[in-house]
């Protein structure tokens, strides 16, 4: 797998834990938010009936406070409306079966609701003459929390797809000059000796195709010797140093690839004339 891939996968990773911590938090906050919403809604219904009863009948008039209590609780926004005597007996008992619309099972099961309940007291004058205890309806916390999910959940999605998006070509940009190393690794062994100008910004690339650079120049330095050595050892090996023109072994060589490389049959002589005398003539009068 490439360094490129593995970094992506990497950074992917970590982008979606992050988004995922994010949604699950702004997930609790805003749970816990609904519970405190219900907890205050249920306590205000509690407070409100009280007084309501309190004023009206004092807690004597269980026909007034049936009403009273069946036309708080038809609107629909409590779950269950009890009033006690002083004895805790049930004297008024609403209650209904919580149906969630438009919000999946598995959510309700995976994000329960505390739902606290509202207290408050009935009295007649100064004295207690009964209790109140009422519960919000959840179904409207629920489709808030469930609507709030969905929607940090699809922004969340927009920016870690953009995000990776993003971070993808910038990644793809801070890399590139590990693919021109590359190159000028494969032409090294095509002896091409190509410098990488200008040097990547980033410290660390920079400071390896800096190396490279450094590298090729030497090796090319080291060719180039060794290159002018062969030429010269060539030269000493086939050329006669005072005239400069191929000696014997030249000629040999040169005669012996003519002869191989002739298919037809070659006829004739050569000759080879030493003169002497001619080393000694050539020391004293140049």
């Amino acid at each position: 797998m490439t360094l490129y891939r593995q970094l992506l996968i990497w950074s992917f990773s970590i982008l979606l834990f992050l988004c995922a911590g994010l949604w699950a938090f702004e997930l609790v906050q805003t749970r816990n938010f609904l519970e405190k919403q219900l907890q205050s809604h249920a306590q205000d219904g509690a407070t409100s009936l009280g007084l309501s009863i309190t004023s009206v009948t004092g807690g004597k008039d269980a026909a007034i406070m049936e009403s009273m209590t069946s036309a708080l609780f038809d609107a629909g926004f409590y779950k269950v409306i009890r009033i006690y005597d002083l004895s805790d007996n049930v004297l008024i008992d609403k209650s209904i079966e919580i149906k969630i619309k438009g919000v999946p099972d598995w959510f309700v099961r995976l994000i329960p609701l505390q739902i606290p309940g509202g207290n408050a007291l009935i009295m007649d004058g100064w004295q207690q003459s009964g209790a109140i205890y009422i519960e919000s309806n959840p179904g409207y916390a629920y489709s808030m929390l469930w609507q709030s999910a969905l929607s940090d959940l699809i922004w969340l999605s927009c920016t870690f797809l953009l995000t990776a998006f993003l971070g993808s070509i910038a990644l793809k940009k801070l890399l590139s000059p590990l693919k021109t190393i590359e190159q000028q690794a494969i032409h090294l062994t095509n002896r091409k000796f190509l410098v990488q100008d200008p040097l990547p910004k980033t410290r660390e690339l920079k400071a390896v195709a800096h190396a490279m650079n450094r590298a090729t120049i030497r090796l090319q330095e080291i060719f180039n010797e060794q290159a002018s050595l062969a030429d010269s050892l060539i030269n000493k090996l086939y050329q006669d140093p005072l005239t400069q023109i191929g000696n014997r072994r030249y000629v040999e060589e040169q005669i012996k690839t003519k002869i191989e490389g002739n298919r037809k049959d070659i006829f004739g002589a050569f000759l080879i004339v030493q003169i002497e005398g001619l080393q000694l003539l050539n020391q004293i009068i140049g």
